[in-house]
């Protein structure tokens, strides 16, 4: 038997610039966390994936930590998935990956219990897709359903405005610079 996960396929054809940006203020939710993923196409192989995973949580690929290949990097990512509590994974432009891509994502969704939301800015979904979408339960949500539920829970869908009012880094004194630079 298969798992029931939480996993909603949005078919949003209107790729506005609305949408866009309601999509970028997604994951400024400062009490659940919320990844927003922008997957780059690949042809073949699950590298490009798999980096796009990474980056979407914070981590650079390739850096001291990462993993040396294509299986010890998705045990990586799994845990640090489960480390981040992911609790929404929201990938756009889904439409552009493979359906076994899709089965990655969905995979990574059931082991951290986080709910899945493949956003395709198509009208349709190629064969693969549509076998995936056949062989898995996925909620089809539209996108003014979609755009009500995460403006509702995001305030009013912007991006949180805190984070722009401050500065990036704390101001530094030019007095007694050496006294505030030991305390650091």
């Amino acid at each position: 038997m298969q798992p029931d996960p939480q996993t909603y396929l949005m078919l949003a054809p209107d790729d506005t610039t609305e949408n866009a940006k309601l999509l970028a203020g997604l994951p400024t939710n400062g009490s659940k966390r919320r990844v927003l993923c922008a997957p780059t196409p690949s042809p073949k192989g699950n590298v490009r994936l798999h980096r796009d995973l990474e980056r979407a949580i914070g981590k650079r690929p390739g850096h001291a930590g990462a993993a040396r290949n294509d299986i010890e990097r998705w045990r990586q990512l799994r845990a640090w998935y489960l480390a981040e509590d992911v609790e929404d994974l929201f990938v756009s432009r889904a439409h552009t990956l493979r359906a076994d891509h899709w089965e990655r994502l969905m995979e990574l969704a059931v082991v951290c219990g986080a709910r899945l939301w493949l956003i395709c800015q198509v009208p349709t979904l190629s064969g693969g897709q549509e076998s995936f979408r056949e062989r898995w339960p996925l909620a089809e949500v539209t996108w003014a359903e979609f755009a009500t539920r995460w403006q509702a829970a995001s305030g009013e869908g912007e991006p949180s405005s805190a984070m722009e009012d401050s500065p990036l880094f704390p101001p530094v004194p030019t007095e007694d610079f050496a006294l505030f630079r030991a305390g650091c």
